[in-house]
């Protein structure tokens, strides 16, 4: 009656698979329920409509004051993002040596990716950023690096690495996200740069629940919650995602709960 077979009634039933309205509809006509499980299906979709409004609004928000800590007075140093020109210099040869005014054009070149996929997406800005994270990689992979500088050489690899990663994900390109994601989480990891680190694991997780994988964005989130003292703004980010993970296993009262925690963090 319900034109779904009975594997796939199987795997709704264990949260593995989604329902669209009409499935609720016809299960709710065939067993009599007078319309509850057509209510539970509206007021779950009316929950992931109200955590999609608040990661959004957090993230955006998390955005704008990252690209804003990244320019002079809080002002953008160009007038156009949406045309690449490199800063970093790119030598044909491998022997010049990374220095402090490499790294200073490194965190220009992050500014500009950051404006760039703000104001284009994803599938405008992706081939660009992703592009641009591989000449730099190779450059800092083949050239030497002055003393006292490694640690903010590769600081400022993983957080190029990590907007590639956000803008591959926007562009919905998962097998390049997860690839880059993981790059900019070991480069943070080498680096000690604890910060960035944290920024790569929420959009870790954040990937894994929307490429169908709620019980990994789980994982993660509570890896996170459970070893950091975290700023609210960013515990709010990991209890959304929570949120957002155990929604899509139909844990009702553990969806709830997250929210509500993660609200009283806004």
């Amino acid at each position: 009656m319900t034109n779904y077979h009975r594997t796939s009634i199987s795997h709704i039933k264990a949260g593995r698979q989604f329902a669209e309205r009409n499935f609720w509809a016809k299960a709710d006509e065939a067993l009599g329920a007078g319309g509850a499980l057509v209510a539970h299906y509206d007021n779950v979709c009316d929950q992931e409509e109200q955590l999609r409004r608040a990661e959004a609004d957090t993230l955006q928000s998390e955005r704008r004051a990252r690209a804003q800590a990244l320019t002079q007075n809080g002002k953008r140093t160009r007038n156009d993002a949406a045309v690449y020109k490199p800063t970093v210099d790119q030598p044909d040869t491998e022997s010049a040596p990374i220095d402090g005014d490499y790294i200073e054009g490194l965190h220009k070149e992050i500014e500009n990716f950051v404006h760039l996929d703000q104001q284009y997406g994803g599938a405008a800005a992706s081939p660009v950023i992703w592009q641009a994270y591989k000449q730099i990689r190779h450059r800092v992979n083949t050239s030497e690096i002055r003393n006292g500088l490694h640690r903010d050489v590769y600081s400022a690899l993983s957080e190029v690495a990590e907007v590639a990663g956000w803008s591959l994900y926007d562009s919905e390109n998962d097998e390049l996200t997860e690839r880059v994601n993981n790059e900019s989480l070991g480069l943070a990891r080498m680096a000690g740069d604890r910060n960035m680190e944290l920024f790569v694991l929420q959009n870790m997780a954040m990937h894994a629940e929307t490429a169908g994988r709620p019980r990994e964005s789980i994982n993660i989130s509570r890896l996170v919650l459970e070893s950091n003292r975290l700023s609210p703004r960013i515990e709010a980010l990991f209890r959304l995602r929570l949120a957002r993970s155990y929604g899509r296993l139909q844990a009702e009262g553990e969806t709830k709960k997250q929210l509500e925690r993660a609200r009283v963090l806004f």
